[in-house]
């Protein structure tokens, strides 16, 4: 058995919307537990190098956006008063790399590129979740080696929640083929399960590898960087390039004649 963590991400400014996964082994899964606590461990120390870890907070979360800073609208590192130096950021970040690497994780990012025209067209999947799921279901046999697979999916928004879980629902049902195959939800066991990012080490590391690679797929098509951009590109570069399966795509839509998109909508 496997597990598939997913994180989606949309950006209206820079038009992206995407889902990245991370595949691992239940064979792995607690040995990459302990690497992940142990760079906790790390940075938690850099941070904090006279406060032992346990005395009135909790783990660091590991949020790329937020990276080692207290979050806005959250309930968590609320104990990171200020933002910490680059270096402890940059730090966190190759230990992440690090660990995708050893393991040898593979990692799947998705997505397009032109997302405000499809938001108008898909008014009921504004976010494009459900139908980068169904992109996704084209590498999922691919990367999980045909082995059935837990998926966890970071976020509790009911709409999220609706929309994907139905799909599953409904690619399951008697005369369902058409959607069934697209999905490959037989590869899967039972619905997709969801948490917020705090809650598992797992959906943190698959949030910073979307996050480095979404500065990337920026840097492409020439977005300016700053010398903290060009770090954490460089970051970037030394995931090992055959792990990863990326495809960001440009969907062409007529608007006033999207009647096939109309279908995933219904």
């Amino acid at each position: 058995m496997r597990f598939t963590y997913m994180d989606e991400s949309f950006d209206e400014k820079e038009n992206l919307a995407t889902l990245c996964a991370l595949v691992v082994s239940k064979e792995q899964h607690q040995l990459i537990l302990d690497d992940y606590n142990f760079l906790n461990d790390v940075i938690y120390k850099r941070l904090f190098s006279n406060r032992p870890i346990g005395v009135n907070c909790s783990p660091i979360v590991f949020h790329a956006s937020e990276m080692l800073r207290k979050p806005k609208n959250s309930n968590y590192n609320l104990y990171l008063d200020n933002e910490a130096p680059d270096e402890i950021i940059f730090e966190a970040f190759e230990g992440i790399v690090k660990i995708i690497n050893k393991y040898n994780l593979k990692i799947v990012r998705l997505g397009y590129s032109n997302y405000s025209i499809i938001k108008e067209a898909l008014k009921l999947d504004e976010n494009l979740n459900g139908l980068n799921m169904m992109y996704m279901g084209k590498f999922f046999s691919e990367i999980n080696d045909d082995n059935e697979s837990v998926i966890v999916m970071d976020g509790t928004d009911s709409k999220i929640i609706n929309l994907i879980s139905s799909m599953f629902v409904c690619s399951r049902a008697a005369n369902a083929h058409k959607i069934k195959s697209i999905i490959n939800s037989n590869l899967f066991y039972g619905n997709v399960f969801y948490t917020n990012i705090q809650y598992s080490e797992f959906i943190q590391l698959v949030d910073c590898i979307a996050y480095l690679l979404k500065k990337k797929t920026l840097s492409t098509i020439g977005k300016k960087e700053s010398e903290f951009q060009k770090k954490l590109l460089e970051i970037t570069n030394t995931l090992k390039p055959e792990l990863i399966i990326q495809e960001i795509g440009n969907m062409q839509i007529n608007i006033k004649e999207y009647s096939a998109l109309k279908v995933i909508q219904s």
